[in-house]
């Protein structure tokens, strides 16, 4: 069920990254403040999104559910937590599920500390400098990337059930001629 949340959670994320991307930006063009304030909420929830994916990720591979296929491409039961875990982002889409998770938050510290409406502090570089986009507009571009992150993300989707049963199949196979090889004399599995 965890992995099945993390993966509506990381839908989700790229609905609100198209609704970041686009709105502020278009805001910032017609000069709707409105439209140009959904930058900061959508900012922190697209990285409170992206966490509970990434954490649904490797929740997966800690607790070995080899029904979601990047674990089952990238993990065996036999690993230590500590190289399960980093196993999470050492896949292909588990980077850019890792990457995605940096982005948001980044954006959302940006949302947090820039601009007149923070409460937190005051970050001087974040400020917009004469000639530079406002936050808005600063997140809506950050957004942007951050999208064609998300429409390529896919670490959380699970196995179907007959790759599942090849995979395990090969992989007892394998097992036993190891433990052939091992305990026959052999010495070294080749």
């Amino acid at each position: 069920m965890i992995p099945e949340l993390g993966q509506l959670a990381l839908s989700v994320a790229l609905v609100v990254a198209l609704v970041q991307g686009i709105l502020p930006l278009a805001g910032a063009a017609r000069g709707d403040a409105a439209w140009m304030g959904v930058a900061r909420p959508a900012a922190h929830a697209q990285a409170l999104l992206l966490a509970f994916a990434f954490g649904s990720l490797v929740h997966s591979f800690v607790v070995n559910d080899f029904s979601v296929q990047n674990v089952a491409m990238n993990s065996n039961s036999a690993l230590p937590l500590h190289f399960r875990v980093a196993a999470s982002w050492g896949s292909h889409e588990g980077s850019l599920l890792l990457w995605c998770l940096m982005l948001g938050g980044w954006m959302s510290a940006v949302a947090l500390f820039s601009g007149a409406e923070s409460d937190v502090g005051h970050v001087a570089f974040l400020e917009p400098q004469p000639g530079e986009p406002a936050g808005p507009q600063k997140l809506g571009m950050m957004q942007d990337i951050a999208e064609a992150f998300l429409v390529f993300e896919d670490g959380i989707e699970g196995t179907p059930a007959h790759q599942r049963e090849a995979m395990q199949l090969a992989m007892h196979e394998m097992a036993q001629k190891y433990e052939a090889e091992t305990q026959g004399g052999g010495g070294q599995w080749r």
